[in-house]
């Protein structure tokens, strides 16, 4: 994670991110529901784009952690 980030910037680029990731599966299927296998994997597949853009250094439990 760039040292300059807060963690309310941080908050802020996750939740960007993970409603992005969302209008993506909606995009591309016409709904989202997490539960269903290929919509999970859409979803997962651009969430972690963006946050590896942004986050590559970082776990995935580090991040979670940071945005709870």
């Amino acid at each position: 994670m760039n040292p300059n980030i807060t963690i309310a910037q941080a908050k802020a680029i996750f939740e960007s991110a993970s409603a992005a990731a969302e209008a993506s599966v909606v995009a591309q299927f016409g709904e989202f529901d997490i539960f269903k296998p290929r919509h999970g994997a859409a979803y997962d597949a651009a969430l972690f784009l963006v946050l590896e853009e942004h986050f590559g250094d970082m776990t995935l439990p580090e991040l979670l952690s940071i945005v709870g």
